[in-house]
């Protein structure tokens, strides 16, 4: 990992094993395999010398390189941070796993055929008044509620146009599956943890 960042490295390896074909261009300091007393001592000073040389050089050295400028010039990636608000955070981590579950879904369930779904249009209008507040855009909005609603076996599409600066109104065409009351309850209850809305008919 070192040498891929280029950071100050030393390689050290005993005096019977061979050299790794892709390092092998690097300066390596050898010890004795036999593990003597006084070659222990001698490769003992030998690594603090190399030690203090390369942080030295590290330090002082503008061009200094480890490894990968013997091959050319490489600019090395760094890794951006961006500032988010927790609204926002908390709003794109609910769109990805109302993603999730919503891919889970549709790959372990597989419901009935309902061929007639398929061309039947929309009976039921309902609308809401809603109120997104500061936090909340017109198109994160729309791609929420579209996650949270298009998923629901009784509604058709969803609408949400903007009529002030935090109040929009949220139109919802579902198939006459239920009584109105009933899908204006399961709209509100899927909505309301995230907005505040009320029903408009």
């Amino acid at each position: 990992m070192r040498l891929a960042f280029d950071k100050p490295t030393i390689i050290i390896k005993d005096s019977h094993t061979s050299y790794s074909f892709d390092t092998s261009v690097i300066e390596h300091i050898e010890y004795p395999r036999d593990l003597r007393f006084k070659s222990i001592l001698k490769f003992k000073e030998k690594l603090t010398a190399k030690i203090k040389k390369t942080y030295e050089s590290s330090k002082n050295d503008p061009n200094y390189t480890t490894f990968l400028k013997h091959f050319g010039e490489f600019k090395l990636s760094t890794i951006e941070t961006k500032e988010v608000s927790s609204e926002k955070y908390i709003l794109e981590e609910l769109k990805e796993l109302s993603a999730s579950i919503r891919k889970i879904q549709s790959s372990s369930f597989v419901p009935p055929p309902t061929p007639a779904r398929n061309y039947q249009k929309p009976s039921i209008t309902l609308q809401f008044k809603v109120n997104l507040g500061e936090s909340l855009s017109l198109n994160d909005a729309n791609s929420l509620f579209g996650d949270l609603l298009l998923g629901e076996p009784y509604v058709h599409s969803i609408g949400l146009g903007s009529n002030s600066d935090e109040d929009c109104i949220l139109t919802v065409y579902c198939y006459r599956a239920n009584s109105i009351e009933y899908l204006k309850n399961k709209v509100t209850t899927l909505l309301s943890s995230y907005i505040d809305l009320i029903p408009l008919n």
